[in-house]
């Protein structure tokens, strides 16, 4: 059931989350919402599904937004 369990294949990618406001009116840079960071993924191949897992490091840009933030995300794909 698991081939390629110790087979790690590591990507690197660069991760970011925008909120300008409304589409109408645009809100001042201060209020908007920016998180822009970096992300590390891998997948797993099992027997019959993949399984893939991130974790990323997002850094706030502005007043509005926190200041830092992690994320974590795991997918089944079958």
């Amino acid at each position: 059931m698991f081939k390629n369990l110790l087979e790690k294949n590591f990507g690197l990618g660069f991760l970011g989350f925008s909120n300008f406001g409304e589409i109408s009116k645009f809100n001042a840079f201060s209020l908007q919402k920016h998180l822009y960071g970096v992300q590390l993924e891998t997948e797993i191949d099992l027997e019959i599904f993949e399984y893939e897992v991130s974790l990323a490091y997002l850094h706030g840009l502005t007043d509005a937004t926190t200041n830092h933030m992690f994320l974590w995300n795991m997918e089944l794909e079958f």
